[in-house]
């Protein structure tokens, strides 16, 4: 069996860790897989793994983007497997047997993330095709077999969220697939108030500044969808993020 290492990236994230940490003990998960949790907040969350042993807690005193989080995970990792969940996130019954099951014949799987019953439907993804693939399959659940990481690098440090996309491309453009399994599902929390809805907007326009020129090929290749109200609106703000980096930044990568 394959030897899995779970890396979660955390900042400020004690409410959410606190639903999560207990579903990988629901099914068990610590006695399989190797918990890794790098967190990089300044609240109380170190208190929360005091008592949990088979958690591999890492806290950073400095601040950390999900992308250097994650870096950090891997490097503390013995998995041949990676295995990434967001902090805002709930395991689902199945879910491990279904990384397990994907991993035989595939060297990078994403999972569904549907919303947590009785939040509002959320807006679709804004897609991105290289070659055939959606690169877009966000680290709220995806694997990565280590040998993928070995041959297209790890994640891009330096952008506020985005990295998983730009990693896919690197992955995509080294020859790998990403197989999609509806199955190995897990809850994934949103922003439910306007105003965490229009700071998530203009954070993906500000990233998408930063992913046109770190992949030239993905400029022109989003996909909105309809133009609905609320569309219109994320596109609005994220317009404004869009312009602040593109044009009012000096660097393209953040420090």
């Amino acid at each position: 069996m394959a030897n899995i290492s779970i890396i979660v990236a955390a900042f400020n994230e004690r409410g959410n860790l606190e639903d999560l940490i207990p579903s990988f003990q629901k099914f068990n998960i610590p006695e399989k897989a190797e918990i890794i949790v790098v967190d990089s907040g300044s609240d109380d969350t170190p208190d929360f793994f005091v008592d949990k042993p088979f958690i591999n807690y890492i806290h950073s005193k400095k601040r950390l983007f999900p992308g250097e989080a994650r870096n950090l995970g891997i490097k503390n990792a013995s998995g041949d497997v990676f295995s990434f969940l967001d902090a805002d996130t709930i395991v689902l019954e199945g879910w491990f047997e279904e990384l397990l099951e994907s991993i035989k014949q595939h060297d990078v799987i994403a999972g569904a993330a549907p919303s947590l019953p009785g939040q509002k439907k959320r807006l679709p993804r804004v897609s991105i095709m290289i070659d055939g693939e959606d690169i877009t399959w966000p680290t709220c659940n995806i694997v990565y077999k280590k040998k993928v990481l070995d041959t297209a690098g790890v994640f891009q440090e330096g952008m506020p969220s985005g990295a998983d996309v730009e990693l896919n491309y690197r992955c995509v453009k080294k020859g790998y697939k990403i197989h999609y399994n509806p199955k190995m599902k897990v809850y994934h929390k949103h922003r439910s108030t306007w105003k965490g809805f229009i700071k998530q907007s203009y954070r993906d326009g500000y990233v998408r500044a930063q992913l046109e020129v770190l992949i030239p090929e993905s400029k022109g290749k989003h996909q909105f969808g309809k133009l609905t109200g609320q569309n219109i609106i994320r596109l609005g703000f994220g317009a404004l993020g869009y312009a602040r980096k593109r044009w009012l930044s000096r660097s393209i990568l953040d420090t």
